[in-house]
């Protein structure tokens, strides 16, 4: 650009290569070899409009308006293209397959880690013959959602993209690796989305059946085919994308048939309990509509041949008695989306569930509605209402806000700016502080079973899950549902419009998982965010989307350029060609991976050397029994050969701080472990959550950092992290958490020291402070959340009430 600059400024316009930054994009459109399509729809953009075979457009079934010639256009960007110039450049060429290939190869049986673990690629790999027939294949994944980029006015456009499944979760949701397909000007939302999307499938369905002869970064000639695996929205899109009722149908769901009961024009799936609508006052029927634990799960056969029926009967029957069979099925049209003529998709197996909307912007977002009774309409459920609790609760979160750093997450805002939060606040909210912030304000039964939907949230972010993760994932949705009907449906009708289509959601996330892996990594995330990216450097206010359409094209133009002139990409690391996967923490962080794809960290002077055996110089007693434990469980290896193996190697560093790449600081809670007293440091506590083998339950512990070694052992040097946790046989909370309100001697506090690899603590999510009582003299205290999300194999040891031993896992799995 300071080039450009330059050549702009100058004086004699004769030598000017360009007039104006509009002469650069028409230059770089020009060069860049984008080529784009167009194709009619009516006037107000309802729907796509086809031409006959005289070159006329039909007319439009929503406006009925007849058209000689296209009254509107809008543009599509053909993918093929773009995947082409990616499979030519030496940057981005590896990095399609060799993520790919080596999870494919490496795949863990009953671990899900991408795409290709789930049942739906499994298929398709049957379906063309095996691996060895899709090595060269690429996968994307469809998204699209409309957007309201004016508070005050009703303007809406849409947009649709999609995202290359082959590259690593690092780097796959980058804005310049996203494949925008086409802007709908609007102003109103279409009513046929699907017509829109119609030259995207006829364009896939070329390439997946027959594939392009392409050359490939080496020099080598190949068939590379495109599939399209999963069609991805929130609930008013794909209601349009699905061609179904959607939620306020009688037949709400795309997975089941369960039926809904109709009160005030909506339908609602209760359980247990039906509603005689025949008696005026609605009573209560104590019978079973649908069991959550067996639903009556759709197949992609009987989808189908229902629209072969409708097909068949649609000028045979009375439009009244096919309509009726429509709703009876939640059908909005006798015609299946167009997406299901791609033979990669599966009703509706193939359009997961948006956990970013589910989650966050519906449940957390209306449970927490229920409390503090914005309705006004059940007073008994308002455990926030009372002015009391509300400014409690409302204070505690704003002290949270100072010890959140804005370089992990966004910080937390009362529950009077609730309105304006985003997802990623409820999201922090749902994980880290609820259970902090609400025990002792809202009643036990209640936030016990909102812990249930804490574990739930918890787990299903994950990035990859084992098949017990997913089994739990099962029970705590159900669990979740039942406490929910039980606590604030209790079989009334002037509540039933409690329990909505959401809530009922939630029993199919593990059958999303096994379908299509991990969830987490298909999110609507990424469409927010390049809409936000396109709302930003759009800031045209009269025809907002046309210039929205212009600065895509910009960007897909610069992208295209960069690649076929062999310009680099800012932002790309060889680094990320060797992640095997990345947690959300380190997407965001950015930091530099090893081939392994973890977080490196660096322990900071100062350091001493000492020996293990004199434990009083160092201040840490029993460390010699602490290292023989954690390498029994480290390295799998008998009490004795742990024994020999610190008793040969008594030598240990001692260090005074951790950074984590680069970003945070922590400091032990004494100077480096050798001082005579306790000095408190602003970075000292930190909490994760647990799940140990006695219960199935998971529980907030709370601990703090004792001091930082550094240990050789086989010429292999493990940095160790000395631990103190609390205890539980003080005062808990409710659910768990290891606090009180009152003053306790600290020295009581943490009793139950361990030894763990200082990687349990050097990838904190969230630091909370003042979230723990200050002892004696005020001073700064901060937790940082634990994140349990990270590939390790930590394990936890403390002591539980009755002072047994007992071992729990970071990953939450019995041990």
């Amino acid at each position: 650009m300071t080039d450009l600059i330059k050549d702009i400024s100058v004086s004699d316009s004769s030598q000017r290569p360009y007039k104006s930054f509009s002469g650069v994009r028409k230059a770089l459109l020009r060069n860049s070899g984008l080529c784009t399509t167009e194709h009619p729809a009516c006037t107000k953009f309802h729907k796509a409009l086809e031409k006959t075979s005289d070159g006329s457009v039909l007319e439009c079934s929503y406006c009925n308006d007849n058209f000689s010639t296209a009254a509107g256009l809008f543009e599509y960007i053909p993918v093929w293209e773009r995947i082409e110039m990616l499979l030519q450049s030496p940057v981005e060429g590896p990095l399609l397959f060799s993520y790919f290939w080596r999870g494919v190869l490496e795949k863990e049986e009953g671990v899900y880690s991408d795409f290709f673990s789930g049942r739906i690629f499994q298929d398709i790999v049957s379906q063309r013959g095996g691996l060895e027939m899709v090595k060269y294949d690429i996968f994307l994944a469809l998204s699209a959602d409309g957007v309201q980029p004016f508070k005050s006015d009703n303007y809406t456009y849409w947009i649709a993209l999609c995202v290359i499944l082959n590259l690593p979760p690092s780097i796959r949701f980058k804005a310049r690796r996203l494949l925008p397909l086409l802007l709908i000007p609007g102003p109103n939302e279409p009513k046929d989305l699907t017509s829109f999307l119609r030259p995207f499938i006829t364009e896939i369905q070329s390439l997946s059946l027959y594939g392009r002869n392409a050359k490939l970064w080496n020099g080598e000639r190949r068939i590379v085919r495109v599939h399209l695996l999963f069609a991805l929205a929130d609930l008013p899109a794909m209601k349009k994308l699905t061609h179904l009722k959607g939620p306020n149908g009688l037949v709400p769901c795309r997975f089941c048939l369960i039926r809904g009961i109709h009160v005030h024009h909506c339908y609602f799936p209760p359980v247990f309990s039906g509603h005689d609508q025949s008696n005026a006052k609605r009573r209560i029927v104590d019978r079973v509509l649908w069991d959550p634990s067996c639903l009556p799960l759709r197949t992609h056969s009987e989808v189908m041949e229902a629209y072969n029926w409708f097909k068949e009967m649609e000028f045979k029957i009375p439009k009244r008695e096919l309509e009726y069979h429509l709703k009876q099925n939640g059908f909005s049209s006798t015609h299946p989306t167009p997406l299901l003529e791609l033979n990669t998709m599966r009703a509706f197996r193939s359009f997961p569930i948006d956990i970013m909307h589910l989650l966050f912007e519906n449940v957390a977002k209306d449970v927490v509605s229920i409390w503090c009774n914005d309705s006004g309409r059940h007073v008994e459920l308002a455990y926030l209402s009372s002015r009391k609790v509300y400014e409690a609760v409302n204070d505690n979160l704003r002290a949270c806000r100072k010890g959140f750093g804005s370089y992990y997450c966004r910080a937390p805002r009362g529950l009077d700016k609730r309105g304006l939060w985003k997802a990623s606040e409820w999201k922090l909210f749902t994980t880290s502080t609820s259970l902090v912030v609400l025990d002792g304000w809202v009643p036990a039964q209640v936030l016990s079973g909102w812990k249930y939907f804490v574990q739930l949230v918890r787990l299903t972010c994950q990035w990859r899950h084992s098949e017990e993760d997913v089994d739990q994932i099962g029970s705590l949705a159900e669990r979740f549902y039942r406490h929910f009907v039980d606590l604030y449906y209790k079989k009334t009708p002037d509540r039933v419009h409690l329990c909505k289509y959401v809530y009922h959601l939630l029993l199919h996330l593990a059958q999303n998982i096994r379908d299509c892996g991990p969830i987490s990594l298909l999110g609507q995330w990424t469409t927010e965010n390049f809409v936000g990216y396109v709302n930003r450097i759009t800031h045209a206010k009269h025809l907002f989307a046309q210039s929205a359409r212009e600065k895509i094209k910009y960007h897909v133009a610069a992208s295209l350029y960069s690649l076929r002139y062999g310009i680099q990409i800012p932002h790309i690391e060889e680094t990320d060609v060797n992640n095997n996967w990345i947690s959300p923490l380190t997407s965001i962080s950015s930091p530099s991976s090893t081939e392994s794809g973890q977080t490196q960290f660096s322990l900071l002077g100062p350091s001493c050397h000492t020996s293990i055996t004199n434990e009083g110089k160092t201040n840490i007693p029993g460390l010699r029994d602490l290292l023989v434990r954690y390498y029994i469980s480290k390295l799998g290896i008998s009490r004795a050969e742990a024994g020999n193996l610190v008793r040969k190697n008594d030598s240990i560093r001692v260090w005074g701080r951790l950074r984590d790449s680069k970003t945070m600081i922590l400091r032990p809670w004494t100077y480096h472990g050798f001082s005579q007293y306790s000095e408190h440091r602003s970075t000292c506590y930190f909490s994760g959550m647990f799940a140990c083998n006695r219960s199935n339950e998971v529980d907030v512990y709370y601990g703090k950092t004792f001091c930082f070694l550094s240990h050789e052992v086989c010429t292999a040097s493990h940095e160790l992290v000395v631990a103190d946790w609390a205890t539980p046989g003080l005062r808990r909370g409710n659910q768990g958490q290891v606090y009180s309100r009152s003053r306790i001697d600290s020295d009581y506090l943490f009793a139950c020291r361990t030894v763990e690899e200082v990687e349990v603590i050097s990838h904190p999510i969230a630091v909370v402070q003042t979230t723990y009582p200050c002892v004696g003299k005020r001073h700064s205290v901060r937790t940082y959340f634990v994140d349990e999300m990270q590939d390790t194999d930590g394990v936890i040891t403390y002591l539980d009430s009755n002072k047994d031993v007992v071992r729990c896992s970071l990953k939450g799995i019995e041990v």
